[in-house]
Protein backbone atom coordinates (compact mmCIF):
# COMPACT_ATOMS: atom_id res chain seq x y z
CA UNK A 1 0.00 0.00 0.00
CA UNK A 2 1.22 3.48 -0.89
CA UNK A 3 0.05 6.66 0.76
CA UNK A 4 -3.01 8.10 -1.00
CA UNK A 5 -4.01 4.85 -2.75
CA UNK A 6 -7.58 5.34 -1.52
CA UNK A 7 -7.82 8.82 -3.07
CA UNK A 8 -8.46 10.02 -6.60
CA UNK A 9 -5.42 10.94 -8.71
CA UNK A 10 -5.03 13.26 -11.68
CA UNK A 11 -3.29 12.52 -14.99
CA UNK A 12 0.09 13.33 -13.41
CA UNK A 13 -0.43 10.81 -10.64
CA UNK A 14 -0.89 13.59 -8.09
CA UNK A 15 -3.32 12.88 -5.25
CA UNK A 16 -6.52 14.93 -5.28
CA UNK A 17 -8.04 16.09 -2.00
CA UNK A 18 -11.32 17.95 -1.61
CA UNK A 19 -11.34 21.38 -0.02
CA UNK A 20 -11.69 21.22 3.74
CA UNK A 21 -13.74 24.34 4.54
CA UNK A 22 -16.82 22.45 5.75
CA UNK A 23 -14.78 19.79 7.53
CA UNK A 24 -12.66 22.41 9.29
CA UNK A 25 -15.74 24.34 10.46
CA UNK A 26 -17.01 21.15 12.11
CA UNK A 27 -14.03 20.82 14.43
CA UNK A 28 -12.12 24.11 14.52
CA UNK A 29 -12.86 27.60 15.82
CA UNK A 30 -13.04 30.22 13.07
CA UNK A 31 -10.19 32.76 13.10
CA UNK A 32 -12.69 35.60 13.53
CA UNK A 33 -14.23 33.93 16.58
CA UNK A 34 -10.69 33.54 17.95
CA UNK A 35 -10.25 37.31 17.75
CA UNK A 36 -7.52 37.25 15.10
CA UNK A 37 -7.04 40.05 12.53
CA UNK A 38 -6.77 37.55 9.68
CA UNK A 39 -6.80 33.86 8.83
CA UNK A 40 -3.61 31.80 8.90
CA UNK A 41 -2.16 32.14 5.38
CA UNK A 42 -0.91 28.55 5.07
CA UNK A 43 -3.30 26.09 6.70
CA UNK A 44 -2.73 22.42 5.89
CA UNK A 45 -5.56 20.55 4.19
CA UNK A 46 -7.39 18.65 6.95
CA UNK A 47 -8.21 15.62 4.79
CA UNK A 48 -4.55 15.26 3.87
CA UNK A 49 -3.39 15.83 7.44
CA UNK A 50 -5.81 13.23 8.78
CA UNK A 51 -4.77 10.68 6.15
CA UNK A 52 -1.11 11.18 7.08
CA UNK A 53 -1.82 10.83 10.80
CA UNK A 54 -3.78 7.63 10.24
CA UNK A 55 -1.12 6.28 7.85
CA UNK A 56 1.86 6.64 10.18
CA UNK A 57 0.31 6.16 13.65
CA UNK A 58 -2.14 3.95 15.50
CA UNK A 59 -4.78 5.08 18.02
CA UNK A 60 -3.15 5.86 21.35
CA UNK A 61 0.16 6.86 19.76
CA UNK A 62 1.53 10.41 19.79
CA UNK A 63 1.78 12.54 16.65
CA UNK A 64 3.53 15.90 16.73
CA UNK A 65 3.59 19.08 14.65
CA UNK A 66 6.59 21.27 15.48
CA UNK A 67 5.27 24.19 13.41
CA UNK A 68 1.67 24.07 14.57
CA UNK A 69 0.19 27.23 13.01
CA UNK A 70 -3.59 27.05 13.03
CA UNK A 71 -3.52 23.62 14.69
CA UNK A 72 -4.49 21.31 11.83
CA UNK A 73 -2.64 18.46 13.59
CA UNK A 74 -5.38 18.54 16.26
CA UNK A 75 -7.63 16.59 13.90
CA UNK A 76 -5.73 13.58 15.23
CA UNK A 77 -7.53 13.78 18.57
CA UNK A 78 -10.80 12.85 16.84
CA UNK A 79 -9.36 9.42 15.97
CA UNK A 80 -7.78 8.69 19.32
CA UNK A 81 -4.25 9.96 18.76
CA UNK A 82 -2.32 11.89 21.37
CA UNK A 83 -1.28 15.20 19.85
CA UNK A 84 1.61 17.57 20.51
CA UNK A 85 1.58 20.93 18.75
CA UNK A 86 4.43 23.44 19.13
CA UNK A 87 3.88 26.99 17.89
CA UNK A 88 5.86 30.16 18.45
CA UNK A 89 3.02 32.69 18.08
CA UNK A 90 0.86 33.31 21.19
CA UNK A 91 -2.20 34.28 19.10
CA UNK A 92 -2.08 30.98 17.22
CA UNK A 93 -1.54 29.06 20.47
CA UNK A 94 -4.73 30.59 21.87
CA UNK A 95 -6.56 29.68 18.65
CA UNK A 96 -5.41 26.07 18.90
CA UNK A 97 -6.53 25.82 22.51
CA UNK A 98 -9.97 27.15 21.62
CA UNK A 99 -10.27 24.54 18.86
CA UNK A 100 -9.16 21.73 21.17
CA UNK A 101 -11.71 22.85 23.75
CA UNK A 102 -14.38 22.80 21.04
CA UNK A 103 -13.50 19.22 20.14
CA UNK A 104 -13.51 18.07 23.75
CA UNK A 105 -16.71 19.81 24.86
CA UNK A 106 -18.54 18.58 21.75
CA UNK A 107 -17.44 15.02 22.45
CA UNK A 108 -15.46 14.77 19.21
CA UNK A 109 -12.13 14.18 20.97
CA UNK A 110 -11.77 10.49 21.79
CA UNK A 111 -9.03 11.14 24.36
CA UNK A 112 -9.52 14.21 26.52
CA UNK A 113 -6.16 14.27 28.29
CA UNK A 114 -2.54 13.93 27.29
CA UNK A 115 -2.53 16.47 24.48
CA UNK A 116 0.14 19.17 24.57
CA UNK A 117 -0.03 22.63 22.99
CA UNK A 118 3.32 24.29 23.62
CA UNK A 119 4.21 27.92 22.99
CA UNK A 120 7.70 28.80 21.80
CA UNK A 121 10.56 27.83 19.54
CA UNK A 122 10.44 24.06 18.94
CA UNK A 123 14.18 23.83 19.63
CA UNK A 124 13.49 24.73 23.25
CA UNK A 125 11.28 21.65 23.66
CA UNK A 126 12.68 18.96 21.38
CA UNK A 127 13.34 16.11 21.63
CA UNK A 128 9.85 15.04 22.73
CA UNK A 129 8.95 11.34 22.39
CA UNK A 130 6.50 10.74 19.53
CA UNK A 131 5.56 7.98 17.12
CA UNK A 132 5.41 10.38 14.17
CA UNK A 133 6.02 14.01 13.26
CA UNK A 134 3.86 15.71 10.62
CA UNK A 135 4.55 19.32 9.65
CA UNK A 136 5.16 21.86 6.92
CA UNK A 137 8.64 23.38 7.20
CA UNK A 138 8.71 27.18 6.99
CA UNK A 139 10.43 28.81 4.03
CA UNK A 140 13.38 31.13 4.30
CA UNK A 141 12.02 34.68 4.08
CA UNK A 142 8.64 33.11 3.29
CA UNK A 143 6.48 36.12 4.03
CA UNK A 144 8.29 38.88 2.16
CA UNK A 145 5.18 40.30 0.52
CA UNK A 146 5.25 44.07 0.88
CA UNK A 147 1.84 44.57 2.42
CA UNK A 148 2.64 48.13 3.47
CA UNK A 149 3.08 49.18 -0.15
CA UNK A 150 -0.54 48.32 -0.85
CA UNK A 151 0.06 45.12 -2.83
CA UNK A 152 -2.88 43.58 -0.97
CA UNK A 153 -4.88 46.76 -0.43
CA UNK A 154 -8.02 45.06 -1.76
CA UNK A 155 -7.50 42.12 0.63
CA UNK A 156 -7.03 43.60 4.11
CA UNK A 157 -7.63 40.29 5.90
CA UNK A 158 -4.86 38.61 3.89
CA UNK A 159 -2.54 41.56 4.50
CA UNK A 160 -3.19 41.36 8.24
CA UNK A 161 -2.52 37.62 8.23
CA UNK A 162 0.79 38.05 6.40
CA UNK A 163 1.94 40.81 8.72
CA UNK A 164 0.88 38.75 11.73
CA UNK A 165 2.86 35.80 10.45
CA UNK A 166 6.13 37.75 10.60
CA UNK A 167 6.46 37.11 14.31
CA UNK A 168 9.22 35.91 16.58
CA UNK A 169 12.19 37.69 15.02
CA UNK A 170 15.10 35.31 14.54
CA UNK A 171 13.34 32.77 16.75
CA UNK A 172 11.07 32.20 13.74
CA UNK A 173 13.35 30.57 11.19
CA UNK A 174 11.08 31.73 8.38
CA UNK A 175 12.59 35.17 9.00
CA UNK A 176 16.18 33.97 8.40
CA UNK A 177 18.29 34.16 5.24
CA UNK A 178 19.03 30.93 3.35
CA UNK A 179 22.35 30.18 5.06
CA UNK A 180 21.06 30.56 8.61
CA UNK A 181 17.78 28.92 7.69
CA UNK A 182 19.51 25.77 6.37
CA UNK A 183 21.76 25.52 9.41
CA UNK A 184 18.81 25.87 11.78
CA UNK A 185 16.64 23.38 9.85
CA UNK A 186 19.37 20.74 10.02
CA UNK A 187 19.48 21.18 13.79
CA UNK A 188 15.70 20.81 13.94
CA UNK A 189 15.66 17.66 11.80
CA UNK A 190 18.26 16.14 14.15
CA UNK A 191 16.02 16.95 17.13
CA UNK A 192 13.10 15.34 15.26
CA UNK A 193 15.25 12.26 14.68
CA UNK A 194 16.02 12.09 18.41
CA UNK A 195 12.30 12.43 19.23
CA UNK A 196 11.29 9.31 17.33
CA UNK A 197 11.78 5.69 18.24
CA UNK A 198 13.05 3.17 15.69
CA UNK A 199 10.54 2.93 12.83
CA UNK A 200 9.07 6.34 13.61
CA UNK A 201 8.10 8.51 10.64
CA UNK A 202 8.64 12.16 9.81
CA UNK A 203 6.20 13.52 7.21
CA UNK A 204 6.74 16.90 5.62
CA UNK A 205 4.59 18.89 3.23
CA UNK A 206 6.71 21.24 1.15
CA UNK A 207 5.98 23.12 -2.04
CA UNK A 208 8.47 24.16 -4.71
CA UNK A 209 8.85 27.89 -5.36
CA UNK A 210 9.11 30.08 -8.43
CA UNK A 211 12.10 32.42 -8.59
CA UNK A 212 12.80 34.61 -11.63
CA UNK A 213 10.28 32.53 -13.58
CA UNK A 214 12.01 29.22 -12.80
CA UNK A 215 10.79 26.43 -10.57
CA UNK A 216 13.05 25.79 -7.58
CA UNK A 217 12.97 22.21 -6.28
CA UNK A 218 12.67 22.24 -2.49
CA UNK A 219 11.85 18.57 -2.08
CA UNK A 220 15.29 17.15 -2.87
CA UNK A 221 17.22 19.53 -0.55
CA UNK A 222 14.82 18.65 2.29
CA UNK A 223 15.30 14.93 1.65
CA UNK A 224 19.07 15.35 1.58
CA UNK A 225 19.02 17.32 4.82
CA UNK A 226 16.87 14.73 6.60
CA UNK A 227 19.08 11.98 5.23
CA UNK A 228 22.16 13.70 6.61
CA UNK A 229 20.84 13.33 10.18
CA UNK A 230 19.92 9.67 9.78
CA UNK A 231 16.45 9.41 8.23
CA UNK A 232 15.80 6.97 5.38
CA UNK A 233 13.33 7.39 2.51
CA UNK A 234 9.98 5.69 3.06
CA UNK A 235 7.63 7.28 0.48
CA UNK A 236 7.55 10.37 -1.71
CA UNK A 237 4.38 11.38 -3.55
CA UNK A 238 2.69 14.63 -4.57
CA UNK A 239 -0.76 16.10 -4.30
CA UNK A 240 -2.61 18.66 -6.40
CA UNK A 241 -3.15 21.72 -4.23
CA UNK A 242 -6.37 23.74 -4.59
CA UNK A 243 -4.42 27.01 -4.68
CA UNK A 244 -3.63 29.41 -1.87
CA UNK A 245 -4.51 33.10 -1.72
CA UNK A 246 -0.92 33.88 -2.68
CA UNK A 247 -1.00 31.54 -5.70
CA UNK A 248 -4.34 32.88 -6.89
CA UNK A 249 -3.03 36.45 -6.79
CA UNK A 250 0.03 35.53 -8.84
CA UNK A 251 -2.03 33.44 -11.26
CA UNK A 252 -4.42 36.34 -11.84
CA UNK A 253 -1.42 38.44 -12.83
CA UNK A 254 -0.32 35.85 -15.40
CA UNK A 255 2.65 34.64 -13.37
CA UNK A 256 3.82 31.04 -13.28
CA UNK A 257 2.75 29.16 -10.14
CA UNK A 258 3.37 25.74 -8.57
CA UNK A 259 0.22 23.63 -8.37
CA UNK A 260 1.56 20.49 -6.68
CA UNK A 261 3.14 19.87 -3.29
CA UNK A 262 5.59 17.24 -2.06
CA UNK A 263 4.43 14.72 0.54
CA UNK A 264 7.66 13.24 1.83
CA UNK A 265 7.67 10.45 4.42
CA UNK A 266 10.99 9.37 5.91
CA UNK A 267 11.71 6.80 8.59
CA UNK A 268 14.10 6.47 11.50
CA UNK A 269 15.90 3.12 11.05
Amino acid sequence: MTFGDNREHDENGWIIYPRDVTYRAQYFVNWKDAGLPGDHPAKANLHLTEDLINYVTEPGERVMDINGGSGSILIGVTTGRLVTSIEIAPHFINWQRLSLDKMITSGDAEIETGHMILEGNCQKYLPIPASAIVFSPPYSKAMNADTKSGVYKDQPELAAAIEGYRYGGNENIGNLDNFLYNRRMKEIYKLCFDSLSSGGKICILIKDRISAGKRIDLGRPAVNMMGSVGFQMFEWVRWLTPGSSFANIHKSKGRRIVEDEHIIIMEKP
